[in-house]
């Protein structure tokens, strides 16, 4: 499985507005969006086994 990453850039200017280079900034979430997924399924899986628990019974 692959990772994610957040990027960010920007220009690094100095005070006579020239442009001197840039600053990137990375950082992965891959983590975070797993946890994500996982509490997403977690509440899924609830909604439907609430919705089963209250459903009438079959006659």
């Amino acid at each position: 499985m692959g990772r994610t990453f957040t990027l960010s850039a920007n220009p690094v200017m100095n005070d006579a507005g020239v442009r001197l280079g840039s600053v990137v900034e990375w950082g992965d979430i891959t983590e975070q969006l797993i946890a994500q997924q996982q509490r997403l399924h977690w509440l899924e899986n609830t909604r439907i086994k609430i919705a089963l628990d209250n459903a009438p019974p079959m006659s």
